[in-house]
């Protein structure tokens, strides 16, 4: 059975084939975790075979081999012991690196490397023997490592213009994601639980609605899209291969979710029952209360003002991290966006409201991050 790859993993293997010599500090700190748990996963990618060995990438050229050839070969026969013959003259042959059976019009692909024309011309005529060939000159060879996207290519298989964006500050990781789709602009914010069926199946009772009813999101995790008494909508997940947002609480990354309700109580009391969270009131902050789940803070509910908020509906909005809010502010009209709010200091940092030029709203904020 295959190993289950994790984000993590992936990046880690993606890694290991850039350059696996580099020293196990260097490649904990691109892939994120303490040297002691990379390790352990190297050794766990390793016994389970997914990485079968560790080797040196020659440079054919600088190795004296002058020519490097793709050969097609088809085959005069076809049944076992022909491709059993073919096999056994190929694995004799030093001057073919790689080799590998293919559908289609030839019956293998093989890498072959020589010195000069003479050499590769024997080779040739060897192979020639046990059927017809043709060659494909290698000019430049512009990548060579196995990339694992998976997670690029399977959410493409259900939305062609799926995009993961991913955060350059510290290594490249998943902190988001684009689709396209009918409804009006909006970012969803979503929210981990044990089990996505038990959750929603709760939802009802509690005085909210289902919008979308639990399903498979390919082997990623499973989710819904649930709306609380007042109307804000939530994405429910549980995950499996894909945790959701890898990176959080720095600069290009998730950092707060602040609900906007016309009833704070009620938004409360619906929250803390289905999904277990506390609520606490600021003081001096206009109703403003701070979400708790167990002891760490989770987010904020803030009271529709007409004055403050205008007639925004209820709804949950995302807090992107940012070095400078200042700057941003200033920049964000000419990036094609819309400055809603800001900026507005803080005792722990300052925030701004924006909206993107399809007029999707977010906030970004600058300061200290809890955890």
């Amino acid at each position: 059975m295959a190993l289950s790859l994790d984000e993590i993993d992936v990046r880690l293997l993606n890694e290991l084939q850039r350059d696996a010599d580099r020293p196990n500090v260097e490649l904990s700190r691109l892939v994120g975790l303490s040297p002691a748990a990379t390790l352990n996963r190297v050794r766990r990618l390793k016994e389970s075979g997914v990485v079968r060995a560790i080797s040196a990438r020659l440079d054919s050229a600088g190795a004296g081999f002058a020519l490097q050839v793709y050969v097609l070969v088809t085959l005069g026969r076809h049944d076992e012991a022909a491709n059993r013959r073919f096999q056994e003259e190929v694995i004799k042959l030093p001057q073919v690196i790689a080799a590998d059976w293919v559908t289609g019009e030839v019956d293998a692909i093989l890498m072959v490397v020589a010195r000069d024309v003479a050499e590769l011309q024997r080779v040739l005529l060897r192979l020639s023997t046990r059927g017809g060939t043709r060659l494909l000159t290698l000019l430049r060879r512009f990548s060579h490592a196995m990339q694992i996207n998976r997670t690029h290519e399977e959410i493409r298989e259900v939305q062609d213009s799926f995009l993961l964006l991913d955060s350059m500050h510290y290594v490249r990781r998943p902190v988001a994601a684009l689709f396209r789709d009918d409804q009006p602009p909006h970012w969803n914010c979503y929210v981990t639980v044990a089990s996505v069926d038990e959750t929603t199946g709760r939802v009802s009772e509690l005085g909210g609605s289902v919008i979308a009813e639990p399903f498979d999101v390919m082997d990623f995790g499973r989710m819904s899209v649930i709306a609380d008494p007042t109307g804000a909508a939530l994405c429910l997940w549980e995950p499996r291969r894909h945790i959701g947002a890898a990176l959080v609480n720095t600069p290009g990354a998730l950092t707060w979710n602040d609900l906007l309700t016309p009833d704070s109580e009620a938004s409360a009391r619906f929250y803390g029952e289905l999904l277990g969270w506390t609520t606490e009131e600021m003081p001096d902050a206009g109703g403003y209360r701070v979400i708790r789940n167990g002891e760490r803070i989770n987010g904020g509910m803030l009271p529709s003002d007409p004055q403050r908020t205008g007639d925004a509906p209820p709804s949950w909005m995302p807090y992107f991290g940012h070095e400078d809010v200042e700057r941003v502010v200033n920049e964000i009209g000419g990036l094609g966006g819309r400055l809603y709010n800001g900026p507005v200091p803080m005792p722990q940092g300052t925030i701004a409201i924006l909206g993107d030029p399809q007029g999707a709203v977010f906030a970004v904020w600058t300061g200290r991050y809890d955890d």
